[in-house]
């Protein structure tokens, strides 16, 4: 598997506009609207939710490779992605229609 640098795995003008608003959300104590949009419009609330559930369903080298990359960007995003996703984990353990009213929402974060 081929490693790229951080820079190399978000779009630029999408790393661009979560950088330009990481300092507010500092501020705000919890991520920008403009950040929250760019990772709703990602799916990376989803990164470990089946396809068939309307999520990326991503390797896990995949989402290490992303999570750091985020991070690489802002440390805040990078964390507040890695939990909200990683509960995406337990997908697989719940009654199916349970999963499908929690794991559709574009916009879920289980913490």
């Amino acid at each position: 598997m081929k490693v790229n640098h951080p820079s190399a795995i978000v779009k630029p003008e999408l790393a661009a506009q979560l950088r330009e608003h990481s300092l507010e959300a500092e501020q705000l104590k919890e991520l920008h609207p403009v950040q929250l949009e760019i990772i709703y419009s990602q799916k990376w609330f989803q990164l470990l939710v089946p396809k068939t559930k309307g999520g990326l369903e991503l390797t896990l080298p995949e989402i290490l490779q992303l999570e750091e990359a985020l991070a690489w960007i802002d440390g805040s995003l990078g964390w507040t992605v890695t939990l909200c996703a990683g509960a995406g984990w337990f997908v697989g353990f719940m009654h199916s229609q349970l999963a499908d009213e929690v794991f559709t929402n574009e916009k879920v974060c289980l913490r």
